[in-house]
């Protein structure tokens, strides 16, 4: 709701998909209605839903507050029309949720359809972990238990895939929480054997779905826990840190730092870095100055109470380098420079794979198909994939920059608005004067001699 100091309302407000709450253009009742609707709409209620929306419609239209009307009258259209495209399942209208269920080695998944007025509108998996020698009845009952004692919505109905112990006591319980009878059953036939069959089939495809998870997870830890041994790290690296370069003959350089945390990539701390060194291309001086900035930002989010969680504030327990002693001599001198101890460093070099340690005047030598670099050559290419990509992206808004001066008429301000509305020349030279007149702004006139400059 407001804040102490109501803010301007963002571009989702000023599109129509934000009420704007933050910044007080909203009133509470209304807020809370508007998220009473989206609960009725997550839980599966949505005749209750639709039957509000159309009062409300009627409401206003006899207020003579008609686009408040129509807005409503769309909001029912797109509705009905999502709800259509739903699967009927039952042909009856009762709000029921059927269980499915697949049982493997200590683990098991309990798989729910939720079905609302005969219509499925959702399907969620929960991954079990069960004792030893558990029977399907006991796994069942232990899930009934645990998922609705926290469910927002108990239906009247509930279809398992085989009996438990005891149904009246669930049913007793469940009836408290929802208020009215509710009934467990087990279908032995027809529709609803069917659904059930199908929310079963559903538990053993992601029962072995979380198996190959678990799998390649213990991979990837072997991966670490080998490497951390063959490299004698001091510690653990659950966080690694690589950096590459890319560049043609010095222009457009930049640098990337793409982070893998429990040999997994963790894309949203990935960070781009261009590179402002200037002069004759100079690897070493521009992976120098990558590095002297982001750890430089790191310590500075540090010493600062204000910033809480920053970008890069988050050390690393190991440094991979692009390169070989070279690289890694740099990475060490930074470090040093900014008075940062006990980060690991390491350098991979691509000719032969070898990795270049600190203090250490051979490098190591890793068998091929060794777990340990089969992750250290991933985290490597992913982080020179991440850099080029960037580099390239650099080189087509340069040579678009470029061709825009030759047209008359196109100054520094105007440039700006085409390479920010069309990032590449093939966006731009595929666009009518008409879309860019509407994207930027400039003259229809001009933009047909911009479109007509590119393409000729």
């Amino acid at each position: 709701m407001p804040l102490r100091s109501p803010r301007r309302p963002c571009l989702n407000y000023q599109i129509g998909r934000c009420s704007a709450p933050c910044a007080g253009l909203i009133s509470e009742e209304e807020y809370a209605r508007l998220v009473n609707g989206a609960a009725m709409l997550f839980e599966g209620r949505t005749s209750g839903l639709l039957e509000r929306l159309r009062g409300e419609m009627l409401a206003a239209a006899g207020d003579q507050k008609y686009e408040r009307a129509a807005s409503l009258r769309d909001t029912i259209a797109s509705l009905t029309l999502a709800l259509e495209r739903q699967s009927v399942v039952l042909p009856d209208l009762i709000d029921r949720d059927a269980i499915g269920l697949a049982v493997g080695e200590g683990r098991a998944c309990a798989q729910v359809f939720a079905v609302r007025s005969g219509r499925l509108v959702g399907r969620e998996a929960f991954h079990l972990r069960i004792p030893t020698g558990s029977s399907e009845a006991e796994i069942v009952d232990a899930f009934l238990t645990q998922y609705y004692s926290s469910a927002s919505f108990i239906p009247k109905e509930i279809l398992l895939p085989t009996g438990i112990d005891d149904p009246e006591r669930i049913e007793g319980w469940l009836s408290t929480l929802r208020g009215n009878r509710v009934r467990l059953r087990v279908p032995k036939r027809g529709e609803k054997r069917r659904l059930v069959e199908l929310a079963n089939e559903n538990a053993r495809f992601s029962l072995k779905e979380g198996e190959k998870e678990d799998a390649i997870r213990h991979a990837e830890a072997a991966g670490l826990v080998e490497l951390a041994e063959a490299l004698s790290l001091a510690v653990f690296p659950q966080r690694i840190e690589a950096f590459d370069i890319s560049n043609t003959q010095g222009k457009e350089a930049t640098g990337s730092m793409v982070v893998f945390e429990n040999g997994r990539p963790r894309r949203d701390a990935y960070r781009r870095f261009k590179v402002h060194l200037a002069g004759k291309p100079d690897d070493y001086a521009m992976m120098a100055e990558v590095l002297r900035r982001r750890f430089s930002r790191g310590l500075a989010e540090i010493a600062d109470p204000t910033i809480a969680g920053g970008k890069f504030s988050e050390f690393p327990d190991l440094v991979l380098i692009d390169g070989g002693k070279g690289q890694l001599n740099v990475g060490i001198a930074v470090l040093k420079e900014l008075n940062i101890e006990g980060l690991e460093v390491i350098g991979l070099a691509k000719r032969h794979e070898e990795i270049f340690v600190p203090n250490r005047p051979d490098p190591i030598v890793l068998p091929p198909e060794s777990p340990s670099l089969l992750l250290l050559r991933r985290i490597r290419d992913e982080a020179h994939r991440f850099a080029i990509d960037y580099h390239r992206r650099l080189r087509a808004r340069k040579s678009l920059s470029s061709l825009l001066d030759e047209v008359p008429g196109i100054g520094p301000k105007r440039k700006g608005s085409l390479i920010r509305a069309f990032p590449s020349l093939d966006w731009l030279a595929a666009a009518s004067a008409e879309e860019v007149h509407a994207a930027t702004g400039i003259p229809l006139k001009l933009a047909e001699r911009v479109i007509a400059h590119l393409r000729g």
